[in-house]
């Protein structure tokens, strides 16, 4: 879960939201098909359609993220640290 805000009113109107470069640290392992809930809106592709501004501090808007994770054969036990970007396009 992030917790989404803006500091101050200004003239957007709404916003976009994107998922790119995830990375698992192992290329056996992949994190995909990521899906979200922002706003009582289901995101089930990104860059996401338009969406409504978040709520202004000190409040704010959730956005919940899930993604698939796909193992291959060659992957073996460990721990792996894996990140992905996500990017708010303001309109």
């Amino acid at each position: 879960e992030y917790a989404l805000s803006m500091n101050k009113k200004g003239g957007s109107l709404a916003i976009s939201i994107d998922i790119s470069d995830a990375v698992t640290g192992n290329p056996n392992l992949a994190l995909q098909d990521f899906t979200g809930l922002y706003s009582g809106v289901f995101i089930n592709q990104f860059p996401s359609s338009l969406l409504p501004c978040p709520a202004y501090k000190p409040n704010s808007t959730p956005l919940y993220l899930g993604a698939t994770l796909v193992a291959s054969s060659g992957l073996v036990a460990g721990s792996y640290t894996g990140y992905f970007a996500i990017t708010i396009f303001v309109l």
